[in-house]
């Protein structure tokens, strides 16, 4: 009879082994694989991509409806639902944004230049 600390450590391994089946199935057989540099930049560089497309498609899409109905747009609540859809399309940039932080926090000379050119600074000497 398995005592409950060795129950629990072989569901504790059955869960990491099943999260890592979910999330990455190679990692299953042992074989890990580790995404390189440039693939991460790649990935980060989709992202933004896919985020450029969608918030695209969705303000040509507004912009046909009020070419559509000329009368209603010019209304305050069609005013406030496109702050919205600006204020949720800058979301959307934020969550690829995240990711390249995330992948080039390591590599400082690229963070601090990147991370100034966003915030439209110079970097003193």
């Amino acid at each position: 009879m398995q005592t409950f600390a060795r129950r629990r450590s072989t569901a504790g391994r059955l869960a990491r082994r099943l999260s890592l089946a979910i999330l990455c199935p190679d990692r299953i057989a042992g074989d890990v694989v580790w995404f390189s540099r440039g693939e991460k930049h790649w990935h980060v560089a989709l992202g933004y991509v896919a985020v450029l497309v969608v918030a695209a498609t969705l303000l040509y899409g507004r912009r046909l409806q009020e070419h559509k109905y000329p009368n209603e747009a010019s209304g305050g609540m069609w005013a406030a639902g496109d702050g919205f859809l600006q204020i949720f399309s800058a979301c959307l940039f934020m969550v690829p944004t995240v990711f390249l932080v995330w992948v080039t926090a390591r590599f400082e000379a690229f963070y601090t230049a990147s991370v100034l050119s966003k915030l439209g600074f110079e970097r003193r000497r």
